[in-house]
């Protein structure tokens, strides 16, 4: 037998054993697979440290895939929560093949849990395994949108004043709220999301996800206001946008856009004004 491993030794090669996707048993059996992506999340650092792990009770391999399981189940019962929809909609058995494989393909490196289904819904539209209603990708997305929706940060730049400052004749600039989400797809969701309906109808739609008073909330959005928003988020002008639908009613404009303010989709900020006044001084 090796001399005793160090315990950071020993620590990194149980990290490695018991969060490799592939699990304990194919792991050992190829600790230095041939892979593109994530090379040093399937490659055993150093030797095996296999020996130091065994009891009298149970052997090694039983021990790790106890620890190991729990790792994934703990990653199961996170995307479990974030993707609820998803999960309900092909069923428990279908998700855990599928969170399973995802893992394969996107192992956690992340340092916190509630990152990890980041390229989820990526995965989901990229799956050929077994067959999958052609909606669920966009399912899928729309709950990865409402969890960034939660998690993301307050704007920094807002201006609480911006209708007295424009008042005033003050050049206000209207951005997008960080926590803004936007989704086009060809699959109508409503049905699903109001829990009407168990299946998707095939038609272009829109859906903007935000955040108001701590809470997510989503609504259908038409595509041609979907992508004034869009125009906002990449920094494009309202006036510049607004001039690429010359055929959209002023009044439902209007009606948005007091809409938007109100929920806090949008905010006024003097970013432009203060980066000029700072460069003339």
């Amino acid at each position: 037998m090796n001399p005793a491993p160090s315990l950071r030794d020993l620590q990194l090669w149980l990290k490695w054993i018991v969060t490799d996707p592939r699990g304990v048993e194919d792991a050992l059996r190829d600790p230095t697979p041939t892979v593109k992506k994530y090379r040093e999340r399937y490659t055993q650092p150093g030797i095996s440290h296999l020996p130091w792990v065994e009891t009298s009770t149970a052997s090694s391999t039983s021990r790790l895939s106890i620890y190991a399981e729990g790792y994934f189940s703990r990653i199961l019962e996170c995307l479990e929560n974030d993707f609820s929809r998803t999960k309900n909609a092909i069923g428990e058995e279908a998700f855990t093949k599928l969170v399973a494989e995802y893992l394969k393909v996107f192992p956690s490196c992340y340092t916190s849990i509630d990152e990890v289904g980041n390229n989820f819904a990526r995965f989901v539209s990229q799956f050929k395994d077994f067959s999958l209603p052609g909606w669920v990708p966009t399912l899928a997305a729309f709950e990865w949108s409402y969890v960034e929706a939660f998690y993301a940060s307050e704007p920094t730049d807002s201006c609480a004043t911006w209708r007295q400052e424009m008042s005033a004749g003050h050049p206000v600039q209207f951005r997008v709220h960080p926590a803004v989400r936007l989704l086009q797809s060809d699959w109508m969701l409503t049905p699903i999301l109001d829990g009407a309906a168990t299946s998707a109808s095939q038609k272009s739609s829109g859906l903007i996800i935000y955040r108001f008073d701590d809470h997510v909330l989503w609504e259908d959005l038409d595509l041609g206001f979907l992508q004034i928003l869009q125009n906002l988020k990449n920094e494009i002008s309202l006036e510049e946008s607004l001039s690429q639908f010359q055929n959209v009613d002023p009044e439902t404009v209007s009606k948005n856009f007091s809409h938007w303010m109100e929920q806090g989709i949008l905010y006024g900020t003097l970013g432009n004004t203060l980066d000029k006044d700072e460069n003339n001084g």
